[in-house]
């Protein structure tokens, strides 16, 4: 039976923050497996008052790849608003999932640092 790799005890992050310290530094927001895994959503939140743009990568290797920006409105996931699906919103052109292979992980970094307390968070689920 397939699990989410939602908690982190399997491996993959449970969520990743993105503060004003932080700046424009690329983190990771998924971890690599040791087997294939699928990408299902990328979320984000934000507290932030104004639009941040997300700049996601593929990591395979020691090398990441641009797979493209996204617009994460202010307030997003809160309030009663929606989260932004990062993935879906990449249009990547593979049915609204990924397939990672091995050490294959996502990363990702604001173009313009997060306002001084606010926060965007970022969360990956994987079906293992």
């Amino acid at each position: 039976m397939a699990t989410t790799g939602f908690n982190g005890n399997d491996g993959l992050n449970a969520g990743t923050k993105f503060q004003n310290a932080d700046g424009t530094t690329v983190k990771a927001i998924s971890a690599g497996a040791n087997f294939a895994h699928t990408t299902k959503n990328i979320l984000a939140t934000s507290t932030d008052t104004v639009a941040r743009v997300v700049d996601v990568y593929l990591r395979t290797g020691s090398v990441n790849y641009l797979a493209g920006s996204v617009s994460v409105p202010a307030g997003a996931g809160t309030g009663g608003a929606a989260a932004v699906d990062l993935l879906a919103s990449l249009t990547l052109g593979t049915g609204g999932v990924v397939v990672l292979h091995g050490s294959d992980s996502w990363q990702a970094g604001m173009e313009v640092a997060v306002t001084t307390g606010k926060e965007v968070d970022i969360l990956v689920l994987e079906v293992l």
